[in-house]
């Protein structure tokens, strides 16, 4: 009877709830869609504005990103968000990425602000040097007087930098040797990280203070060859591969 009908009308109501649940889920799903595309169009922020935010630190966002498009061989883009720090003579990262942008007027000031807290330093030096002979007008006097006196006066415990620094001076004080490079090379062939500055700064000089694009990119391509260019973090070797991209295009 009675108790006969309501125990069937349950059984049924059980078999149809999950047919109901399937019928408002596929109702409600082309909303969950769209609103979840809204929701990853709008989610992703800009460096920009990551940075106006009080709680993120400034620095960091636009440090990161800068370093993340010079590995993507970006300089332009990077520079962008350097530009965006406060001025400081600790960042030595910008000017390399001026000079990598071809922006040389740039990157000459702002070595030249470093060395004015780190005037013995010879990296410094170095890039100061190439920046200014990328900037037409520049003469061999003013190239050398951006370099050591003799380019021998260098604060730098690596002997391959304070031979790449005497390198560039005697390139513009003398008629260089035709072995001069070789020379070079060969008293810096050590360890592989000492091969790869070295080849490195020769790159650079054919880049800059000795013009010859072909040179140049040999150079750098041996450098990034290097064991120590494939497995290190260094920041100069996203500096060399941005380089020799630009010596390609010369």
């Amino acid at each position: 009877g009675v108790t006969h009908l309501l125990s069937y009308a349950t059984q049924q109501e059980s078999e149809r709830q999950p047919y109901l649940c399937d019928m408002v889920f596929l109702s409600i799903r082309p909303v969950a869609v769209v609103l979840v595309g809204v929701f990853l169009l709008v989610l992703p922020l800009s460096c920009d504005s990551l940075a106006n935010s009080p709680s993120v630190n400034r620095k960091a966002v636009m440090t990161r990103a800068a370093i993340s498009f010079v590995k993507e061989r970006d300089p332009s883009a990077a520079l962008r968000y350097y530009d965006m720090l406060p001025p400081s003579p600790y960042l030595w990262q910008r000017g390399l990425v001026a000079y990598c942008a071809g922006e040389f007027e740039v990157a000459a000031k702002q070595f030249d602000f470093d060395r004015s807290v780190n005037g013995g330093d010879g990296e410094e030096a170095l890039w100061m040097c190439a920046s200014l002979a990328r900037i037409q007008g520049t003469t061999k006097a003013d190239l050398l007087s951006s370099l050591p006196p003799n380019g021998l006066v260098v604060n730098d415990p690596r002997q391959v930098i304070r031979d790449s620094v005497k390198l560039f001076y005697d390139f513009l004080s003398t008629s260089p040797p035709d072995d001069l490079a070789a020379k070079f090379l060969t008293s810096n062939s050590g360890d592989d990280k000492t091969t790869f500055y070295a080849d490195l700064y020769l790159g650079l000089l054919y880049d800059s203070i000795s013009p010859n694009p072909t040179l140049a990119s040999s150079y750098l391509s041996k450098a990034l060859a290097t064991t120590y260019a494939q497995r290190s973090s260094d920041f100069m070797i996203s500096t060399a591969e941005n380089v020799q991209k630009m010596s390609l295009k010369t």
